[in-house]
């Protein structure tokens, strides 16, 4: 519940920080900060794996805090960036095709990750 709550947050956030700061700040400072996030995960699971304690609780408030950047800047931009690229008479192809390739690898990636994991754990 608490990532959710923090997801509807950061992507309310996002109708702000657009507003004040601009898109290429925006984008720059969320990746940055998303990245900084998910290498502190690695850097912490590598350290420490899953042995609980406090490495869990860091995992858990980095990946937390990783749901509340990439939401406040990077995840609704980028479909705002995506509309602009593209000419005005092939815009809906191109972002409709784009949205059928991304859910069709996140789709192959959700369900190759549990053979992939039990390859590495076994």
């Amino acid at each position: 519940m608490l990532m959710i709550c923090l997801g509807i947050i950061g992507t309310t956030s996002s109708l702000f920080l657009n507003r004040y700061f601009g898109r290429r700040p925006i984008m720059m400072i969320g990746s940055i900060l998303s990245g900084l996030c998910l290498l502190f995960v690695a850097v912490a699971y590598t350290v420490t794996g899953t042995k609980g304690g406090a490495a869990s609780q860091a995992l858990v408030a980095l990946t937390t805090l990783f749901l509340l950047f990439y939401n406040a800047t990077v995840g609704p931009l980028c479909w705002v960036l995506a509309g602009e690229i593209p000419a005005q008479h092939l815009r809906s192809y191109t972002l409709g095709l784009a949205s059928g390739v991304g859910f069709l690898f996140f789709w192959l990636i959700s369900f190759t990750t549990p053979y992939c994991t039990s390859l590495f754990l076994s």
